[in-house]
């Protein structure tokens, strides 16, 4: 039988847990957790650059309140569709994937926060109170011009527009 890959033995452990499990995220202002279906959850790659390269980039230190183990996740949600290999079955973290949505980065907006800084801009302007009297105004002078032209045209027959 041939050894497992690091994503093998990945999906074997967490098909294990079941999905009542207590998986959580451990990406900071991240609240991930094993009861959400889309989400699937990585563990630290083993020590070396890219697990180094894990840590800051969600920007934890370990030490007494940070323990990396065997239950230490990141969730599917901080990385990008590129770092995943897709299969019929399921997906699996490519080999050099790290972990690059975070609520800090600047590619990452809520969609909420996104619409609230484009929306103002594309508002329409209102017109002032004063504008719109004016058009009003200016409307209404122009019917009368139109209907004073209307009189002088019945009262004289040969009154041509085509003059003025």
């Amino acid at each position: 039988m041939a050894a497992m890959s690091e994503d093998e033995k990945d999906f074997l452990e967490l098909s294990k847990m079941g999905k009542g499990s207590d998986q959580h995220c451990c990406v900071p202002n991240c609240n991930s957790n094993g009861r959400r279906h889309q989400v699937s959850f990585h563990k630290f790659p083993q020590a070396g650059a890219r697990r180094n390269s894990w840590i800051q980039a969600i920007r934890r230190d370990p030490g007494p309140l940070f323990n990396i183990n065997a239950y230490t996740f990141v969730c599917s949600l901080h990385f990008i569709r590129e770092d995943f290999k897709w299969t019929p079955v399921r997906k699996t973290l490519k080999a050099d994937a790290v972990p690059t949505v975070f609520s800090w980065t600047r590619d990452f907006t809520p969609r909420r926060e996104l619409f609230k800084h484009i929306t103002p801009n594309k508002k329409p302007k209102l017109k002032s109170e004063n504008e719109t009297l004016l058009d009003s105004i200016s409307e209404e002078v122009n019917q009368e011009e139109d209907i004073q032209e209307s009189e002088e045209h019945l009262r004289n027959p040969r009154y041509d527009k085509s003059i003025n």
